[in-house]
């Protein structure tokens, strides 16, 4: 979008058709009125992707494992990986006051309302949610326990073999 290119360019005009998709839900979710001068929207929907696809991909392998230990472990892993990113695009859109009107943004805040209410305070203005920073920390916790919880239990259930 920076850059003049001929867009009648068949070889041009396929190429923007094709990323015009995979970027559609991520358009304007920073406001207008933050004037940066390059169009973040696609860095922004490479970040996503990146991310979320090392999640599926991880989510995916640890059905590849040889033991089912691994299989339940690395399974588990990507699911808490998978809320924790939701949670941390919270904080990064609370942060930066973020487009709420877009869909994108609008179905991660609505999908993480779970992890208001913990603390009624807030923490930089309406900026940080401290509310859903101690719940990714519980999180984040909560899956390093069931990692070693899980390591316990199948370690046991391989003694009594």
């Amino acid at each position: 979008d920076q850059i003049e290119v001929n867009e009648s360019n068949s070889i041009i005009n396929f190429l923007i058709n094709v990323t015009n998709g995979f970027v559609a839900p991520f358009t304007d979710i920073i406001p207008p009125s933050y004037n940066f001068p390059l169009v973040l929207d696609a860095g922004f929907a490479v970040l996503i992707y990146i991310t979320w696809g090392t999640v599926l991909v991880l989510f995916i392998s640890a059905f590849l494992q040889e033991s089912k230990k691994e299989i339940v472990k690395d399974s588990t892993d990507a699911v808490f990986k998978f809320v924790e990113s939701l949670l941390v695009l919270r904080l990064i859109f609370d942060f930066f006051s973020l487009n709420l009107e877009t869909p994108f943004v609008n179905m991660i805040t609505e999908g993480t309302r779970w992890a208001e209410g913990l603390i009624e305070s807030s923490f930089l203005g309406d900026r940080m949610n401290i509310s859903v920073l101690l719940m990714l920390f519980i999180l984040v916790i909560f899956d390093l326990i069931t990692e070693r919880i899980i390591d316990m239990i199948v370690s046991n259930g391989d003694k009594s073999e």
